[in-house]
């Protein structure tokens, strides 16, 4: 998962126009979900394609699949009210479980500058990418 800023010239349509195709045909006859939209920002404005770029790394590190989990690397801890939120707020993309801070698991063994970080860790269902990126521009917010 990464941040995608679709950037047009101040006033320009290119990439508007594009992203306008993509809801009229592709939203419309079912071929993504609503929430996929979430997963790019169209702007025109530099400032806020790097504060979109930026933002998206505030708490969120990175993310590793480790067999049927998925481990989301984080910045920084994590609070129990905002851990109950996101298993309340997003049990939908769960397979099973729910959502659980821990360390790094055995499989991460190969990584050793990221074992400090800690991980939000869960069974993704692998299926819903929007909601995924939701997940993760609420862990910024916090």
């Amino acid at each position: 998962m990464v941040p995608v800023v679709f950037l047009d010239e101040p006033g320009g349509s290119f990439w508007a126009e594009f992203l306008r195709f993509i809801e009229r045909k592709l939203l419309k006859h079912g071929m993504v979900n609503r929430q996929d939209l979430c997963l790019y920002k169209l702007t025109d404005n530099v400032e806020e394609a790097v504060d979109e770029i930026g933002g998206f790394f505030h708490a969120y590190h990175s993310m590793r699949y480790v067999r049927s989990k998925l481990v989301l690397r984080l910045n920084g801890p994590l609070g129990d009210e905002l851990l109950d939120g996101i298993n309340t707020r997003f049990a939908d993309i769960l397979l099973g479980g729910q959502f659980t801070i821990g360390g790094p698991l055995p499989e991460e063994k190969d990584e050793p500058d990221l074992a400090h970080l800690p991980r939000l860790i869960f069974q993704f269902n692998r299926r819903d990418f929007g909601r995924l990126r939701q997940l993760i521009d609420c862990i910024n917010r916090r």
